[in-house]
């Protein structure tokens, strides 16, 4: 389990825990990059460096995957030569809620970044004889930090956290800069999920014996002088 506090906007971390990560999964398009755990996973554990970035700003800051409640467990990740495409394979841990012994459940994530977007492509599949079910979580937060403060900088006064916008399948977190514009994060998950807050989209699984789902998540950077980015399929990213 994880062990973080939260106070107001900021997170802490008890001095026991794991230390940071060491070989970063690392894309890069145009204006945009991006900076994940070795899991697929931007944690807020680490130090201030993961996140998705568009034009010197950070506009994901968190993003964990867990499976009731907990990490899946880590097989291998690998990014593409160039550097726009990202693969990690998990498995399940032992989910005692409903009996899902460690292994049953693959999990592909795959990611890519185009056109001020992040796109996730998760595959699910059920290697075992018997149903697999439990609560898949997608945790999130965008805390709109520049390069500067991300390596250390401390700044007297930040813009101002706007209220979330909230929908079935997506939310839009904005941002007030100190120089008056307007940012916005927007996370669009396909299918909606069961369960959806500012912070958390919640999935309930059923998986029967081989069978394969597809959960799509994508994150668009994006400020007030265009309008919100089309919701763009991750096949069409891909091509």
């Amino acid at each position: 389990m994880t062990d973080k506090i939260r106070i107001g906007d900021q997170w802490y971390v008890s001095v026991h825990a794991a230390r940071a990560e060491e070989a970063p999964l690392v894309l890069k398009h145009d204006d945009t990059f991006a900076m994940f755990d070795r899991f697929g996973d931007m944690r807020v554990l680490a130090t201030g460096e993961q996140g998705l970035y568009h034009e010197d700003t950070r506009h994901l800051s968190h993003l964990e995957l867990l499976m009731d409640g907990v990490r899946p467990m880590y097989l291998r990740s690998a990014v593409r030569e160039d550097n726009d495409i990202a693969a990690v394979d998990l498995m399940n841990p032992d989910l005692p809620r409903h009996g899902v012994p460690k292994g049953t459940v693959h999990l592909f994530r795959a990611k890519l970044l185009w056109e001020g977007a992040c796109h996730e492509r998760l595959r699910l599949t059920n290697h075992g004889d018997r149903p697999a079910r439990f609560t898949l979580s997608v945790q999130f937060d965008a805390d709109f930090a520049d390069l500067f403060e991300v390596r250390g900088l401390r700044r007297e006064q930040r813009g101002e956290r706007l209220a979330p916008h909230v929908r079935p399948e997506s939310v839009e977190l904005p941002y007030r800069a100190r120089d008056g514009r307007l940012l916005r994060t927007r996370v669009v998950f396909d299918p909606p999920p069961q369960q959806l807050t500012e912070r958390q989209a919640d999935f309930e699984i059923a998986l029967a014996p081989k069978q394969e789902l597809y959960l799509c998540c994508t994150v668009s950077c994006e400020h007030e002088a265009m309008q919100p980015r089309r919701a763009v399929a991750f096949t069409t990213a891909f091509r």
